[in-house]
């Protein structure tokens, strides 16, 4: 215990505003006889934080420990190109840039107080092979027939009985 006579009990708060957005827009296009789809997006954030922490007796104040206002923003965009090679194949080509930057102004130590700014970016590709995924549920009448001609039969009239006997 830091404190024998009103024990190490403490409140914390934490008062933030925060705001943003998020635009994209995609356009559709055709590179030679592949269709290409590319996004290009935009994203941002900014919080203003109040946090405080201040000991306490039995949830009486006590004394400040801290006090700080952050604010936090941050902006990012970002681009990707899909390719569809064909039925079963895609690709997805795209790279993502964040800006990251921080202010912490301490109300009683300018010692915690500071600012930094960061920038990391991502690049991106992805492979997809197959179809896209269907499920399927068909009753099939015999083992010749294909999940397209079993999924084109009439729904009515399919539904089986099973009865289970007691051994």
């Amino acid at each position: 215990l830091d404190d024998q006579t009103n024990g190490d009990q403490f409140h914390q708060r934490d008062i933030r505003t925060v705001a943003g957005f998020a635009v994209a827009h995609t356009f559709k296009n055709v590179f030679g006889s592949l269709p290409v789809e590319t996004t290009f997006g935009l994203q941002g954030r900014y919080d203003s934080i109040k946090v405080a922490l201040t000991k306490t007796s039995q949830r009486a104040f006590l004394s400040d420990v801290r006090t700080d206002h952050v604010k936090e923003a941050s902006l990012g965009f970002y681009v990707d190109n899909v390719f569809k090679w064909n039925d079963w194949l895609r690709t997805s080509v795209g790279y993502r840039g964040d800006v990251f930057t921080t202010r912490v102004s301490s109300v009683f130590d300018p010692l915690n107080s500071g600012k930094k700014t960061a920038f990391i970016g991502s690049p991106k590709f992805g492979l997809v092979l197959g179809p896209k995924r269907k499920y399927s549920c068909c009753l099939y009448p015999n083992e010749t027939t294909t999940l397209a001609e079993a999924e084109d039969l009439p729904a009515h009239g399919q539904a089986v009985t099973v009865r289970f006997a007691d051994e």
